[in-house]
């Protein structure tokens, strides 16, 4: 199967659920960026465990005196940030003033913490060098094309379809109702598959979550 098979597949298979076998209501390109945006909107919704095929890591190099570190330029959301090896907590940006002023919450090197601003991971303790930032996260899923293959599983393809129905059923009146339809039976789906993995699940047994690599790691000694 050569790249950008799959997506054909999928841009023949959505023409056939919206009444446009023959591509004379929609063109490829507005199918495409229908199915992109439905593929984006589904990450965004579905809880993290099954979204196991965009977790992606990037470590960076600390500096010292340096607390603000780029996030990766395809993030989703971040997972886990590790700094030096320990698990920082992620600290509400609306919060951010009392970390100072309470002992009981001020970050160390010992007990890290962060929030996000900016573009940048923003550690609220001070960084004295000599280690990496560890940024498990869930990027955002790649733009398919006719040359270009989905990175999410098959299992998503009827999900993905019907978000990219209702985007383009909204945008006319005679078809807001049946938008709404499916915008209701995609929310009862969305919510039974993130039902399953409600309590932080893992990626059952997936190689990739970072809790299990974390595991890994301590049971190593390298932590």
């Amino acid at each position: 199967m050569a790249a950008g098979d799959i997506s054909d597949a999928l841009v023949s298979s959505f023409r056939l659920r919206i009444g446009d076998p023959g591509s004379l209501l929609f063109t490829d390109a507005q199918c495409f960026a229908a199915l992109n945006l439905a593929y984006l909107q589904l990450a965004k919704e579905l809880a993290d465990p099954p979204l196991y095929a965009l977790f992606a890591v990037q470590t960076t190099a600390l500096g010292a005196g340096i607390v603000a570190y780029a996030l990766p330029t395809d993030l989703l959301r971040e997972r886990l940030v590790e700094y030096k090896g320990i698990p920082a907590r992620r600290w509400p940006l609306d919060q951010s003033g009392l970390v100072e002023s309470s002992s009981l919450a001020a970050a160390t090197e010992a007990d890290p913490a962060y929030f996000i601003w900016g573009g940048n991971v923003n550690l609220l303790n001070a960084c004295t060098g000599g280690g990496n930032l560890v940024v498990s996260y869930l990027k955002r899923p790649t733009t398919i094309t006719t040359n270009v293959d989905p990175e999410m599983g098959r299992e998503f393809d009827e999900m993905v379809e019907m978000y990219a129905q209702q985007t383009l059923r909204q945008s006319s009146p005679i078809t807001q109702a049946h938008a709404r339809a499916i915008v209701a039976r995609l929310q009862t789906l969305t919510g039974i598959i993130n039902q399953r993995y409600q309590g932080g699940a893992s990626f059952d047994d997936d190689p990739r979550d970072p809790r299990r690599l974390a595991d890994v790691s301590r049971s190593q000694g390298t932590r």
